[in-house]
């Protein structure tokens, strides 16, 4: 739901863009970036969920994840317009300086393997002629099963629908506890804060409690296009352009679990893309964008030569290729003034204007590792 507040900063926002497109003063930022932070910048964006209509879909799942195909091909198209599309393989050997590029690069990504990407970007894709990755959660792939976030979305959902004490709900200590340090927040938030902080074990067993509790079943009212790709689309994909990576088997935040747990869920889901793609993944997207030197250190073992967060930065020559910044993009990004498509914002954000001002700063996705429960 759009609120005044959030139609007020997105119109402010988008004024300020259109006045810096206007001006002359964002290409000069963008061009004082460039010799302030010596040479190329490789802009990486990331997105879930393709969707025909954002404002059919919006309400069946969580909003955050959708991109409409119409705003889809227009971001694409202005990608195409003020970089040079590549995959990451051609992207990192830029970066480590074995490769040079006349403008800066861009490389378009795609994390939980959503159905929609085969049905709605994969044809932008193709139409645009551009390469792209798409990080597999591998349990997940071939499967009606929902992934946990959009269960845990709309179980969420309810309960906060309902508004009575959820302490009554006969769920063990442990999810009352959880749950009682997300009260109050949207299910967005929600999500966010208990995958944050909780084994994602722990947060599937809190979803189940819930779903039993209101009578869903696992799969109910998740749409077609929310449920994942069958490894024939990811094939055809694979043979029109698209590389895929590895996302862990059970879309498991790492930094929560064990060394071996750790180990298993990348050896998991690199040989399941071995077995149906015919060849092992060699880049890798953290589940929630969360990460840890441990982590790149399995990472490394397992064949991978780099993996992606989702720390809002461009990345520069020289930069390490297991933090690599990503723009985490929705319908919502590129959106003035009345709900519609911006080409100044859109342009200000793949610029990173505002990370030049210091008005957008990354969240690190660094974080600790504790035993799994």
């Amino acid at each position: 739901m759009i609120t005044l507040s959030t139609s007020l900063r997105r119109a402010a926002k988008a004024t300020f863009a259109k006045i810096l497109e206007h001006t002359g003063a964002r290409p000069r930022l963008s061009q004082w970036s460039h010799v302030s932070e010596d040479g190329v910048r490789v802009l990486i964006v990331s997105y879930h969920r393709i969707v025909a209509d954002f404002a059919t879909d919006a309400p069946t799942g969580l909003s955050t994840l959708m991109t409409s195909r119409d705003t889809f091909r227009r971001q694409v198209r202005q990608l195409c317009n003020a970089f040079e599309v590549v995959s990451l393989d051609t992207a990192l050997e830029v970066l480590a300086g074995r490769r040079r590029a006349a403008r800066d690069l861009a490389v378009i990504t795609f994390d939980d393997g959503y159905r929609d990407n085969f049905q709605h970007a994969y044809p932008v894709l193709r139409e645009a002629a551009v390469p792209a990755h798409v990080f597999l959660p591998t349990d997940y792939i071939g499967t009606e099963r929902a992934l946990p976030h959009d269960r845990l979305y709309r179980a969420l959902q309810i309960l906060n629908r309902d508004r009575g004490d959820w302490r009554d709900l006969g769920l063990d200590a442990s999810a009352v506890t959880a749950l009682a340090e997300v009260q109050g927040l949207n299910a967005n938030r929600q999500i966010d804060r208990l995958l944050a902080k909780h084994p994602t074990p722990r947060v599937v067993r809190i979803t189940e409690q819930l779903e039993r509790r209101f009578g869903l079943l696992p799969i109910e009212g998740v749409p077609d296009g929310a449920r994942p790709l069958s490894w024939d689309q990811c094939r055809e994909m694979q043979a029109h352009g698209v590389d895929f990576g590895g996302h862990t088997a059970g879309h498991t935040v790492l930094v929560h679990e064990s060394p071996d747990a750790v180990v298993r869920e990348i050896g998991r889901c690199s040989d399941a893309i071995a077995e149906h793609l015919g060849s092992a993944p060699r880049h890798f997207a953290y589940p929630n964008g969360y990460h840890h030197p441990a982590i790149v250190k399995a990472l490394r073992a397992a064949h991978f030569i780099s993996a992606v967060t989702t720390e809002d930065r461009p990345n520069r020559p020289g930069a390490g290729s297991f933090r690599l910044g990503r723009k985490v993009l929705w319908e919502d990004f590129s959106l003035g003034a009345g709900g519609r498509y911006s080409d100044a914002l859109t342009a200000c954000h793949f610029d990173d204007v505002f990370g030049t001002l210091a008005l957008n700063r990354p969240v690190s996705g660094l974080g600790g590792m504790s035993p799994s429960d």
